[in-house]
């Protein structure tokens, strides 16, 4: 879920290590991790046609879901479309903590105050760390010995129960699946175009979920048996997925490496900016970002109350820089241009014929300039003489090697009116 200046910054440290890296070599890690699994698929002469697939990410810190439209097979080339995905900042850590908290509640019952021992803190960090070691070993045993290597004091062995952690994670669990709710309904949103919410919010999750036909589960929390059982409940109708003796990170650094498959990624959010140029009051040339690369399109709840879910400028609720909708001039004429995230520029096609801007017309209208994305790739841009710009990308792109031009088809422009008069039979 990294912005635009994160990932730059990334790839500045990768660059001065001496990586011969870019834009178009970055890509997430459910993703990578699902081109992986997809080649894996196809090695073994499976055929998955228009299959959707979730990527279930828990590592130690963040929890990434994605789910991912997929047409491959033996002989063809893969497609891989990411119709949602999203993130929370909690992950395998929290469950630490969780597991921590029943530790010290049971060294109270012994008659054991952490507060009381020397350096407090020092003692509770060696409970985190034997609570995490707890945590591993429950992913082969049904209960462990907890002893705490505090070296201020010997502490009791305590005994701890897989039924423990399950009840220590549930709530976890059940934020998590939450998240995944949320990223199915943005997909399916994102494919109708328009479901009305109350239809949405009162649709059965097995309604819901029924599409799914694969779940493939990546991170280190992935081991732990209570995740898989909590999906399968969730998910009757997919398929769980491991991968078994691979760790994560070697999971994604494969999935990077199929350069075939990685080609044909459509991305969720576009790698690239929209930038409206023009000439300011003081006669210097001004830009302002309508829309910055990896920009999230809409907010998780959005998916709960909306019946259209798209990224707008200047009032929507994941916009950049709302506040300079103030500089635009209130005459003459900007330039829209679109910019991979290197900054190199990208092709606009309008009746066969490239560009490198669209004409952008300022006026005085009380509406002003509006900008909207949604995630399918429409583009609608309505200037402030009611002209409205229409673009449409078959799905968010991912930039290729490098070599390569990225054009983009404009339709035609046309006037669209700002309100319809009552005596107006038009």
């Amino acid at each position: 879920m990294w912005d635009a200046d994160q990932r730059l910054r990334l790839l500045g440290l990768a660059e001065n290590a001496g990586f011969a890296v870019g834009p178009a070599t970055l890509i997430d890690e459910p993703i990578a991790a699902g081109l992986n699994w997809i080649e894996s698929q196809t090695r073994n002469g499976k055929h998955l046609d228009e299959d959707r697939v979730l990527v279930f990410d828990m590592g130690g810190g963040t929890l990434d879901v994605a789910l991912l439209d997929v047409t491959a097979g033996p002989g063809r080339d893969p497609k891989v479309f990411v119709l949602a995905s999203d993130g929370l900042n909690e992950a395998g850590d929290t469950l630490d903590s969780a597991i921590a908290t029943d530790l010290i509640q049971a060294l109270r019952e012994k008659g054991i105050d952490l507060e009381t021992l020397p350096s407090p803190l020092v003692a509770e960090a060696f409970v985190r760390r034997a609570a995490a070691d707890a945590k591993l070993d429950l992913t082969t045993s049904r209960s462990v010995d907890v002893d705490i290597a505090y070296p201020d004091g010997r502490l009791p062995s305590l005994r701890y129960a897989v039924e423990q952690l399950e009840e220590a994670f549930r709530s976890q669990l059940e934020g998590a699946w939450d998240l995944v709710v949320n990223t199915l309904k943005a997909a399916h949103l994102a494919r109708r175009r328009g479901a009305v919410p109350a239809v949405l919010r009162a649709m059965p999750e097995g309604e819901l979920t029924k599409d799914v036909a694969h779940v493939l589960m990546v991170g280190g929390m992935s081991r732990i048996p209570a995740v898989a059982r909590f999906l399968e409940h969730k998910l009757p109708g997919a398929k769980i997925h491991t991968f078994a003796g691979a760790g994560p990170q070697e999971i994604v650094a494969s999935g990077l490496a199929e350069s075939s498959p990685y080609e044909q990624v459509n991305l969720h959010r576009p790698a690239f900016d929209f930038v409206l140029e023009f000439e300011g009051a003081d006669g210097q040339h001004q830009s302002v970002s309508l829309y910055r690369a990896h920009t999230k399109f809409y907010e998780p709840w959005e998916a709960m109350q909306k019946s259209v879910l798209r990224y707008e400028w200047p009032g929507g609720t994941t916009a950049v820089n709302r506040d300079a909708k103030r500089l635009l001039p209130t005459r003459g004429y900007g330039t829209l241009s679109v910019f991979a995230l290197d900054g190199t520029p990208v092709e606009l096609r309008e009746d066969g014929k490239s560009s490198e801007s669209l004409r952008v017309n300022f006026g005085s209208s009380q509406s002003g300039l509006h900008f909207s994305l949604a995630p399918d790739g429409r583009m609608i841009l309505r200037d402030s003489r009611g002209d409205a710009h229409s673009l449409r990308v078959t799905r968010w792109p991912a930039l290729g090697s490098g070599f390569t031009k990225l054009a983009l088809p404009v339709e035609e422009a046309r006037f669209i009116p700002e309100r319809r008069r009552s005596w107006d039979t038009k």
